[in-house]
């Protein structure tokens, strides 16, 4: 059975401020969302501990994450597994990218080897990630690339001139 779960990252709203009293939120920066994360993977343990900085969603094959991209393209980074039920994570990260070549992807694997990773990098992928990783590890790396591409199109919107 494939499982979504898309939710909302953090819930900071007036009706639960004082449940999570001791729970720092951001502040509010116009209309900005947080940036949706896409988890491909069956062992989701690492999941949880992302859903309070993005708005996270989980799937369990292959073909239900590439059919969610085309579907709809708010990912902006995708965490992939190289082993999947039903297909390579590697022709995943490609079926992906040739929807929305903007989606930054990080694999993760327990069986990689250096010939996994290199395979990856030369398919697309930013990074690579070898199980068992320590939580706060992804979410560096997470924080790492989306502020990256961020100040990439900073730069980009500061060198091209808009409409005149």
């Amino acid at each position: 059975m494939n499982t979504m779960i898309d939710k909302p990252s953090r819930n900071c709203g007036a009706k639960h401020r004082r449940k999570r009293a001791n729970k720092v939120c951001p502040p509010a920066v116009g209309n900005t969302v947080p940036p949706q994360i896409l988890i491909v993977d069956d062992d989701t343990g690492y999941v949880e501990s992302l859903s309070d900085a993005y708005r996270v969603v989980t799937v369990r094959t292959g073909r239900v994450a590439v059919e969610r991209v085309k579907r709809r393209s708010d990912i902006d980074l995708a965490v992939i597994e190289y082993r999947l039920s039903d297909m390579s994570g590697i022709d995943v990260m490609k079926e992906i990218k040739d929807a929305a070549p903007s989606v930054l992807v990080i694999m993760v694997t327990a069986y990689g080897d250096e010939d996994v990773a290199v395979e990856a990098f030369r398919s697309g992928a930013r990074d690579y990630l070898k199980k068992p990783f320590s939580k706060s590890e992804l979410s560096t790396k997470i924080d790492f690339y989306l502020a990256l591409r961020h100040a990439d199109q900073q730069r980009r919107k500061n060198i091209l001139p808009g409409p005149g």
